[in-house]
């Protein structure tokens, strides 16, 4: 559990009290038009829409759920619990944070974290802009261990954190990198990069994440029996540690229940210890090693698409020579002693056939040893989903994998192409609000997983979501810009003007972004679909200059 001061188990408990009390009391000092979303020491509010800070603003849009941070600069902090503190805090179920310009986050007290999210509520940084999170004890913390929830996604972001005394990104369950370019390095020896607490996968996808920290650069669960993955689909990832990625083994049973799937892209690892503690290592077809010959092992390791190096076969063929037993690789050499190699199995050393007897009961003692381990395998581990159920947000990215699937077929098929799509490699996107079941068909077997989108696109005007009653009034020859949100960049929108001689969409170089022009005094609407699936309708109105 997150700790961040040392108090007594007497002081503790004589603050129970006191803990209730004044959560009683702040929620009865609260206004009744209060969102649970604090920036800079405030709080939003109906009345309240905008916080400066510094030269830069924050603003709160309730309706789309969405927080504008426009060359904000923050440094004071709101204490959400004795002892909890954030400068970023959030209880709203979904934030979405859009960032505008350059902006930063400076912890001033030791114990000041950046972002943090409570319970099951989920965070996800979009935007334009960058962020900068440095000088803080977490730089994020999102969820808690008893929440479903808990989920940070990092979409077409840019953000960097510099955490000095714990995790940089400490979240309950998932991670998600899409087309982002985020940075984590810790100062404090005794903590680690990026946490996935329980029931988690780290997925990345089109990013660039770098992680450096003296501990592990990616851990994964906290000694539970859940399941814990990290997943590369494309993208470069550079970890430099103690330890890659690390894996809490299970308090009860000491297993250690982590997959790897690098699937593309590119793993670049460079650690103290060994790579990684999880054996269930797998790449997919065109991946392999460029440098070094297993995750498992230390030093540094390159993982990628393309050929690896040219003496990794000679390595190789010694280990698979002799796979049974390690003492005929010391005795084939001293041929002067006989006597030791009569009671090992003589059956894989032909260096000696002189002796025929061992020869002949070799072959009786040989069989039963290579027959256990062909059959164990088959029956050890059932195939499994990596998940049984997930929520994601619009344009939100996930990976579905087979566990145990050795070399079966492995196929995927999506129940909704209205809400969520799915790749031959179990990429799994989500368009809008609803669910589908994700049947993955594994040999002669199927399993399903139920996907729940749980928001839909939105297109803001301004700083308000855009209203389908209200007509925009637009000046002849000016524009009006509209920003997409939720949006899947790899789907095309699509624009159509009723009456293009009026108005119509005269800009569409970035895909968050787009312009209407007034061409000449009317009335006109666009229609903008966005994921293939979401339709919007801008009424404006083109008026005199």
């Amino acid at each position: 559990m997150k700790s961040k001061k040392f108090i007594s188990v007497l002081l503790a408990a004589l603050m129970l009290v006191s803990v209730f009390a004044i959560a009683a009391s702040a929620e009865d000092e609260d206004p009744v038009n209060g969102y649970e979303v604090y920036v800079n020491g405030q709080k939003f509010s109906e009345t309240v829409t905008e916080i400066a800070c510094g030269s830069g603003t924050a603003s709160y849009d309730a309706d789309s759920g969405i927080l504008t941070l426009d060359n904000a600069q923050i440094t004071t902090f709101y204490e959400y619990q004795p002892q909890y503190q954030a400068l970023i805090y959030s209880a709203e179920k979904d934030l979405e944070i859009e960032l505008v310009g350059e902006n930063t986050i400076v912890g001033q007290d030791p114990y000041d974290d950046g972002i943090d999210a409570a319970g099951g509520c989920n965070i996800t940084i979009t935007g334009e802009g960058t962020l900068d999170i440095s000088n803080v004890y977490y730089g994020f913390y999102i969820g808690s261990w008893d929440a479903e929830g808990g989920d940070l996604c990092f979409n077409g972001a840019n953000v960097k954190v510099a955490a000095k005394m714990a995790s940089g990104i400490w979240v309950n369950h998932d991670i998600d990198f899409i087309d982002s370019e985020v940075s984590v390095s810790i100062e404090s020896k005794f903590y680690n990069g990026i946490v996935s607490n329980t029931d988690g996968t780290i997925t990345v996808t089109d990013s660039e994440l770098s992680v450096t920290a003296p501990g592990c650069g990616i851990l994964l669960g906290n000694s539970d029996s859940s399941s814990h993955t990290f997943v590369l689909n494309s993208g470069k990832v550079t970890i430099n540690a103690g330890t890659a990625i690390y894996c809490e083994p299970d308090r009860d049973t000491g297993d250690i229940n982590g997959d790897i799937f690098i699937n593309g892209g590119n793993l670049t690892v460079e650690v103290q210890g060994n790579g990684t503690n999880i054996e269930s290592i797998n790449l997919e077809e065109g991946v392999t090693y460029l440098e070094g010959t297993s995750l498992l092992d230390g030093g540094r390791i390159v993982i990628g698409e393309g050929e690896g190096p040219t003496e990794q076969p000679t390595t190789e063929a010694p280990t698979t020579a002799e796979p049974t037993t390690a003492e005929p690789t010391t005795e084939t050499p001293t041929t002067a002693e006989p006597t030791t190699a009569e009671p090992t199995t003589e059956a894989p050393t032909t260096a000696e056939p002189t002796t025929a007897e061992p020869t002949t009961e070799a072959p009786t003692t040989a069989e039963p040893t290579t027959e256990a381990p062909t059959t164990k395998p088959a029956t050890a581990k059932a195939v499994s989903l990596t998940y049984k159920r997930k929520s994601i947000k619009a344009a939100g990215v996930f990976t579905l994998k087979a566990k145990n699937a050795g070399s079966a077929k492995v196929s995927y098929k999506t129940s909704n192409k209205k809400v969520a799509t799915v790749t031959a490699k179990g990429v799994v996107t989500g368009l809008q609000r609803g669910t589908s079941v994700i049947t993955v068909t594994v040999g002669s077997k199927k399993l399903t997983c139920k996907v729940t989108v749980t928001n839909n696109p939105v297109i803001k005007i301004g700083s308000k979501s855009l209203s389908t009653k209200k007509t925009y009034k637009i000046k002849k020859g000016k524009t009006l810009t509209l920003k997409l949100y939720r949006r899947v960049n790899s789907i095309k929108n699509t624009y159509l003007s009723n009456k293009k001689s009026v108005a119509k969409v005269i800009s569409k170089a970035k895909v968050n972004k787009v312009e209407i022009k007034g061409l000449k005094l009317g009335k006109a609407t666009i229609t903008i679909k966005i994921n293939g699936v979401r339709t919007f309708k801008v009424k404006v109105n083109v008026v005199k200059k």
